[in-house]
């Protein structure tokens, strides 16, 4: 699992080395946002996506590891309420507008590529 620490230690590394040294760890956190976070998943999967935006869908994802870290767990089997009393869900349809802008940045990025002829 990827805390704080971790992923403030990711981040740094991949602004001073670049993303292509650390594809194992992006594969990594893609796969753990994949389902909050779509269009981010995508953008840190795509290897030929420009460093900038896989930076900052790492940025993203990391928003959302951080974020589902302190959300509250569903109830449990036994039937016990651990959540705090005005703990919330965020709205499932709100947690991918950055990821979602990032993929329409990629593919706008892509189709500018096949209109230079690249």
């Amino acid at each position: 699992m990827y805390g704080t620490k971790e992923l403030v230690e990711l981040g740094q590394r991949v602004a001073e080395d670049g993303t292509h040294r650390h594809e194992r760890a992006l594969l990594e956190v893609a796969f753990l946002v994949q389902t909050e976070s779509p269009g981010a998943a995508a953008v840190l999967v795509d290897q030929s996506a420009p460093p900038v935006l896989r930076e900052r869908a790492l940025s993203v994802a990391s928003d959302v590891l951080l974020r589902s870290a302190t959300r509250p767990v569903d109830t449990p089997t036994d039937g016990h309420d651990r959540r705090p009393h005005n703990a919330t869900r965020p709205d499932p349809d709100s947690l991918d507008d950055a990821g979602t802008e990032l993929q329409q940045l990629l593919l706008d990025w892509q189709g500018q590529l096949v209109g230079w002829g690249a």
